[in-house]
């Protein structure tokens, strides 16, 4: 799955969509990266 590229676009359609559900899953993500 291509999330990158994906997310660029996602983001114009987060802004309509709850985004704060986009943000909560992106900063788990990083969250585990960053450990």
């Amino acid at each position: 799955m291509t999330d990158i590229p994906a997310g660029t676009i996602t983001v114009d359609k987060a802004q309509s969509a709850p985004s704060s559900k986009v943000r909560g899953y992106w900063g788990s993500v990083w969250n585990r990266l960053r450990y």
